[in-house]
């Protein structure tokens, strides 16, 4: 190759621009290392090397530059189409990733983890609400046991009955969504939770939700957000979702979090809600993001003034 770069070419030859650029699609930043590996590598290195080959090639014989293009054309369409089969697979790749990333511990109460930020020493008693680190609401169904009420996804047992929260109000689910929350005295950053499904009806699973955060109980923040089929492949399965791996690593710790549902597969008819149970984990000691810190700090002089 070097032997060819030293050769020198007639002085009535002129070497085309090199499309340096012509295979950076934009695909975003989720593209595979291994698929940005092979377009930026070893495609780049082949198209090169043809280059210099079909330079050589002119440099002795008496074909003409429109030889030399045409050759040249072919080639850049031959990797344009391996560039949009790369894509396909890196699509494909891609969506499997994100279907296998979320955990799944198993199935029934021994699969919980067990000691989350709502009831640190597993101690709490559902039926009286007490001895819980957190505070529960909701704007469906609001309590423990009851007809399958809201909070009995925070009273670490899977089963059915008052074991899930189960139905949905009637007519659908609001715009809001059907969301049950925690609220804390402390500040935490979600490092990983658990969801569980119910013990029968796979289309009342969610399939549309989110888990967001708080500190005034009123303006949530995504922190993580499915859109999609259920994730669950059997009843009363537990699965889990960490951050750096399902979600971002929180730089902002909240006071409040809740489970946010906006869809499922027999919303609105009949009973079409459920979920078994959640579980939310965090840390006090997070890093904290300035312009948080910022606003927290002006939102305290203001309601100083």
């Amino acid at each position: 190759m070097l032997c060819l770069l030293c050769v020198k070419p007639r002085d009535d030859f002129v070497f085309p621009d090199l499309p340096v650029g012509f295979l950076e699609l934009d695909r975003g930043d989720a593209l595979k290392d291994s698929i940005h590996f092979l377009e930026n590598g070893i495609v780049y290195v082949l198209f090169y090397l043809y280059i210099l080959a079909l330079y050589y090639e002119a440099l002795n014989s008496r074909k003409s530059e429109t030889h030399f293009f045409r050759r040249l054309n072919s080639m850049k369409i031959m990797l344009v189409l391996a560039g949009f089969v790369l894509m396909i697979a890196y699509c494909v790749i891609g969506t499997n990733d994100m279907a296998q990333a979320e955990e799944v511990l198993g199935t029934g109460t021994d699969s919980l983890l067990g000691g989350d930020l709502t009831d640190p020493e597993d101690n709490g008693e559902p039926e009286a609400d007490k001895g819980y680190n957190a505070t529960f609401s909701a704007n469906d169904e609001p309590g423990f046991a009851g007809g399958e009420f809201a909070f009995n996804v925070f009273d670490n047992r899977l089963g059915p009955s008052n074991d899930k929260w189960c139905c949905g109000r009637g007519g659908g689910i609001p715009k809001e969504g059907l969301h049950v929350t925690a609220e804390f005295e402390e500040q935490y950053a979600l490092t990983h939770f658990t969801v569980s499904s119910a013990n029968d009806v796979p289309p009342r699973d969610p399939t549309v939700w989110e888990v967001q955060g708080s500190n005034d109980g009123e303006d949530f923040t995504t922190i993580f957000a499915h859109d999609g089929k259920s994730f669950w492949e059997q009843r009363l399965q537990v699965v889990l979702f960490e951050a750096g791996e399902d979600y971002d690593v929180q730089k902002t710790g909240y006071r409040f979090f809740r489970h946010v549902t906006f869809d499922t597969a027999s919303n609105p008819a009949g009973a079409y809600f459920q979920i078994g149970e959640i579980e939310f984990f965090g840390d006090d000691s997070f890093p904290v993001d300035p312009r948080a810190k910022l606003a927290t700090t002006w939102g305290s002089i203001k309601k100083g003034r």
